[in-house]
């Protein structure tokens, strides 16, 4: 079997029809669809049973409420494909070539298959594509450590978990699995992937359709993102530190986490907690990530935090989020400063 689709269910009875749809009417036919039932308290287990009965394809998985990295594990758990997919149940596929594009790239087996995403504003109907393509990238595939570093400087590098296709095997023998009970969850994972895959190929396509809507994890900032991106951030620097890697891997790395760190200060800035002032400490305690920062804006970040500081540069940030929402998207607060920068 060439594929295993992982899709966690969970409170989604609004989208999940079209979500299951999008993979089931892909051309290309072999491959299982993983539900995992996470104890969604909607009508979305009857009818992943629903589309289980009609289709031998399906396999549905029911357990109590663990959360999305709990569910995605479950599902990785028992996927047989060569290579792993995963896709949010509130997402889906744009045409029925999708899969099809995706063996094509398998051709050479890389370890990873990236390729892109757009958005669809859910209460506008309006979608967004950032236009970026991977032909602008001159590294060789098979070289990781060139390639990621070109990838993160062009602004074309994105932790999410469902912007790739995955070999199923470098997952299960490197025992890659997501942190339950994380926000920011995607970080970890995708770190110890830049650790362990020796070989790349990506499909130049923005076939999946990334919804954005009211209240996603994603839109709703709260102490608890706060927490977990610290906690992420400490965890993937130790992780860093006491991993014998190569030096090209571990700038790369580093790299990365500059990235985060930045997405860090915005959650920080756009929280309106006043405990999160016991957390400014340890923030600023890995302000020297900033240093490995080499896109756009993550140096800007930089640029800000050397003239201004730690409270200055996050109060700008938050004015520029605020204004940028205000402008595009009609008054929301909560616009990514990383919206062009392909942040999860």
């Amino acid at each position: 079997m060439q594929f295993s689709i992982i899709i966690p269910v969970y409170n989604v009875e609004p989208y999940i029809c079209q979500c299951v749809d999008s993979i089931l009417n892909q051309s290309f036919l072999d491959f299982e669809l993983i539900l995992v039932d996470d104890g969604s308290p909607d009508l979305c287990p009857a009818i992943c049973d629903q589309y289980a009965e009609k289709d031998s394809r399906v396999i549905v998985v029911h357990q109590r409420n663990g959360g999305l990295s709990d569910a995605r594990n479950a599902g990785l758990k028992i996927a047989n494909g060569k290579y792993v997919v995963f896709i949010d149940a509130d997402d889906f596929w744009d045409g029925d070539e999708c899969l099809s594009s995706i063996y094509a790239a398998s051709e050479n087996e890389p370890d990873v298959i990236l390729f892109w995403p757009k958005k669809l504003f859910n209460e506008s109907g309006i979608f967004s594509c950032d236009g970026k393509s991977f032909q602008c990238i001159n590294a060789p595939w098979d070289c990781p450590g060139e390639l990621l570093l070109q990838l993160i400087q062009h602004e074309l590098f994105r932790c999410s978990a469902w912007a790739r296709s995955v070999k199923r095997s470098l997952l299960i023998d490197n025992e890659i699995y997501f942190m339950k009970g994380l926000l920011s969850e995607d970080i970890p994972w995708y770190m110890q992937i830049i650790l362990h895959a020796k070989r790349y190929a990506y499909v130049d396509q923005d076939f999946y359709v990334y919804r954005q809507r009211e209240g996603s994890i994603t839109k709703s900032f709260a102490l608890k993102n706060l927490c977990d991106f610290i906690y992420v951030i400490r965890n993937c620097v130790e992780r860093v530190q006491r991993q014998e890697i190569l030096h090209d891997l571990k700038i790369v790395s580093l790299s990365y986490l500059a990235k985060e760190y930045s997405q860090l200060l915005l959650v920080y800035a756009q929280i309106n907690d006043s405990n999160k002032s016991k957390y400014k400490k340890e923030i600023i305690s890995y302000d020297w990530l900033l240093k490995y920062a080499i896109s756009k804006r993550p140096k800007l970040v930089r640029f800000a935090y050397k003239h201004l500081g730690f409270e200055a540069t996050t109060m700008v940030m938050r004015l520029f989020c605020f204004l940028k929402g205000k402008k595009r998207f009609g008054g929301s607060p909560t616009a990514s400063f990383f919206d062009n920068q392909g942040m999860a």
